[in-house]
């Protein structure tokens, strides 16, 4: 699953406390043996494990007695606490991410707790370059010089081999089409009005460039997705849902902040939108000058017959939407994080994925260079299982603004 972008809330306290829990957990240790520390860091003690679990809540307790002997008499800085329960949602989401960024963001949001052990020995398993050995107290001068958060418009790469990143400014939209929009389907009803939170999006759907970046790298599995019309800067084909969750999960193994993952279905239609509340972010009419689809009929809501290309384009091979984002009408459609619902009631308000509802399938947003011009219009939703490869589907990446 996707990591809670709450990970992230980091937290601070004395310098006092730090030291005293560090002393508490080193004596605390002495409560569970080898084995069922080793069987505690995999996850692994099974509740039929009398003797490991009898240590482990001793374990537990002692570190509470610790934290609370250790406890500053002032209030929480601005970093705040970790509750027993936001410990274990935490604990339960790092080990799903199982990498370097996820143990290194437990450590940072929840290190008073008994996992916060556990979490330094994965690090260590792992290999990761150590970034937090201890907490670290920064003044507020030192907040205060901090790099700023790229703004609305503006593009990064947190790793030289990264996708390029813009950042999306915040807002609400209505997500769906309206009754009179040409070609409209009834899952795109009704309207709802969905508020959205800056984030940041792939300029341009994933290249095989950037694909092949992760697999010489070791990651994706070591999977290499077969090319029809070439590699570089041609987008990635051939990839599944699945796919591209390793794809996501390389590269939060490389970078620290908020956990890259897919664009959530709310934000993509956000994104693809630009502001706009036409079928598409340019206007009410489409043209295979503006789009890659197969052109041979024109869009019932505007435009003339075109070309049929019949073959992907060149990531960047049309100018960008007002949020900067390439091509999110047409080339080839593109995974979302979200489950298959058939209409938009009950739809997260807040722009989050959607996961419930029929979980055997993923949404589809975009249309491809092989589909007829409306399966181009922002609020189209198409679908599809999980598994499948195939040489219409790709995706982009999103990620939150946290960790700046």
């Amino acid at each position: 699953m996707a990591m809670r972008l709450s990970l992230w809330a980091l937290t601070l306290t004395g310098a006092a406390a730090w030291a005293g829990l560090a002393q508490g957990q080193a004596a605390c240790g002495e409560a569970l043996s080898a084995m069922c520390a080793e069987r505690l860091g995999a996850g692994a003690i099974a509740a039929k494990d009398a003797t490991c679990q009898r240590q482990w809540a001793a374990y537990r307790a002692c570190i509470k007695r610790m934290a609370a002997s250790a406890a500053p008499s002032a209030a929480p800085g601005p970093r705040g606490g970790c509750s027993e329960a936001r410990a274990e949602r935490l604990w339960s989401d790092a080990k799903d991410l199982n990498s370097c960024v996820g143990y290194e963001g437990f450590r940072a949001a929840c290190p008073d707790t008994p996992e916060a052990r556990f979490a330094s020995a994965k690090l260590a398993q792992l290999g990761c370059a150590p970034t937090r050995s201890q907490p670290q107290h920064r003044s507020s001068s030192a907040w205060a010089n901090a790099p700023a958060a790229p703004k609305p418009g503006e593009t990064f790469r947190d790793c030289g081999a990264c996708p390029e990143m813009v950042v999306i400014p915040s807002g609400s939209f209505l997500m769906g089409s309206p009754a009179d929009e040409p070609q409209r389907g009834n899952w795109e009803s009704p309207q709802v009005r969905v508020s959205v939170s800056s984030f940041a999006m792939s300029v341009a759907e994933v290249s095989f460039a950037d694909w092949d970046a992760c697999v010489a790298d070791g990651g994706c599995d070591g999977y290499q997705p077969k090319d029809r019309w070439g590699r570089g800067d041609q987008p990635v084909i051939n990839v599944s849902w699945r796919d591209a969750k390793t794809y996501v999960r390389w590269l939060n193994g490389k970078v620290s902040g908020a956990p890259y993952r897919l664009p959530t279905e709310a934000e993509w239609e956000y994104g693809a939108r630009a502001g706009s509340a036409a079928p598409f972010s340019w206007g009410r009419s489409i043209t295979t000058d503006q789009a890659n689809y197969d052109g041979r009929k024109a869009y019932a809501g505007g435009g003339a017959p075109g070309v049929d290309r019949q073959r992907t384009v060149p990531v960047k091979s049309f100018d960008p939407n007002a949020f900067g984002l390439h091509q999110m009408h047409g080339n080839l459609w593109e995974w979302v994080e979200d489950c298959w619902n058939g209409r938009h009631e009950g739809r997260p308000a807040d722009g989050a994925a959607w996961m419930s509802g029929n979980c055997d399938v993923a949404v589809l947003r975009g249309g491809s260079w092989d589909t007829r011009p409306d399966l181009l219009r922002s609020a189209f939703r198409g679908r599809n299982v999980r598994d499948l490869r195939n040489h219409l589907i790709g995706f982009r990446v999103a990620r939150g603004l946290q960790g700046f």
